[in-house]
């Protein structure tokens, strides 16, 4: 996993950098977070182990991109801070309510696998996040 984190170093900066060239913000955050969660749902099955992860920290450079510059460009520059403060609220309660959700559906399932395809879920979501957010964007 420690490695998955080194290999997102390089690469989300690099899907930055193509979410900028190829313009199209949505279209990086609703097929980045898609094929995310796709190559995460292959962590139980590629052997070794240690490619799965890696292959996980390269797709999902696409996505943090585009999503950081959604509020910049929803928000008048007065209510920014005030935006920024509600998303983070939102983003680290949901980071630590993930991970016991997920033991959860760990002990519930009954099978090691079964956080890893909540994971993926919860990837896939961000594809309803962000259309709630274009909905109600002001």
């Amino acid at each position: 996993m420690s490695l998955a984190i080194w290999v997102t170093i390089v690469s989300i900066p690099l899907g930055g950098l193509l979410s900028d060239r190829l313009a199209r913000p949505n279209l990086m955050i609703v097929a980045g977070s898609l094929v995310a969660a796709a190559v995460t749902l292959l962590i139980p099955v590629v052997a070794p182990a240690i490619l799965a992860f890696c292959l996980v920290g390269l797709v999902i450079c696409p996505p943090p991109g585009p999503v950081m510059a959604l509020l910049p460009r929803a928000l008048p520059p007065e209510r920014l801070t005030t935006g920024f403060s509600v998303f983070y609220t939102v983003f680290y309660l949901m980071m630590a309510l993930t991970q016991p959700v997920a033991g959860l559906v760990r002990d519930r399932a009954g099978d090691p696998a079964a956080p890893i395809v909540f994971a993926a879920a919860v990837m896939a979501a961000t594809v309803l996040g962000l259309a709630v957010f274009r909905r109600v964007e002001c």
